[in-house]
């Protein structure tokens, strides 16, 4: 027998309060998975993976904005920057192993159908216009095979000749053709 009690002047049982209960909490340990991603390992490569459907990154968010997946990058830093933002929040995810995983041949080297699966398993859904930034500066020789090894050593805070500045890499060799020295380059930046 349901034992019922005057809430608000309706009868409810304790039962189906209960019931209620264990719905709610079911909707809420969803939700939590779906705003913290589940990070499994993977017996077969030894990989902490991301678990369930890659989520596109996203752009344009400022003290104005919020930022949007619908959006696309304007270059290739503000890709990696989003890339160690979600690797920040998903520390578990181990990136090297995954890549030297799906690297069979252990070139180092991915054809862009491989390079977009293995960022899957880190949980990021790759877009087009990404790929095409993310090409220009580790396929370089346009012969269909990215480079990851750049890559993730700049996800890891090892900053890589690949992806510095076009201009900043011109004032190097500036510096260095001129064999200027600290003070001297500063005076020939900011006279």
């Amino acid at each position: 027998m349901e034992e019922t009690h005057k809430i608000g002047g309706s009868g409810v049982s304790v039962d189906k309060l209960t019931k209620q209960i264990a719905e709610l909490e079911a909707q809420n340990k969803d939700l939590e998975s779906k705003a913290n991603p589940v990070v499994a390992k993977n017996v077969e490569f030894g990989t902490f993976e991301y678990i369930g459907k890659p989520m596109p990154l996203a752009y344009g968010g400022s003290a104005s904005q919020v930022a949007s997946p619908s959006k696309d990058p304007r270059d290739v830093q503000e890709v990696l920057q989003q890339m160690k933002e979600w690797l920040t929040k998903n520390d578990r995810l181990t990136v090297r192993p995954i890549f030297h995983s799906v690297d069979q041949g252990g070139f180092g080297e991915l054809k862009e159908a491989t390079f977009v699966k293995a960022f899957a398993r880190l949980g990021i859904q790759l877009k087009p216009s990404e790929i095409t930034l993310l090409k220009k500066v580790l396929d370089p020789r346009q012969v269909g095979f990215l480079k990851y090894t750049p890559l993730v050593n700049t996800l890891q805070g090892i900053p890589q000749k690949e992806f510095v500045s076009a201009a900043i890499e011109k004032l190097a060799l500036y510096a260095i053709s001129k064999d200027l020295t600290r003070e001297k380059f500063r005076e020939q930046l900011d006279p």
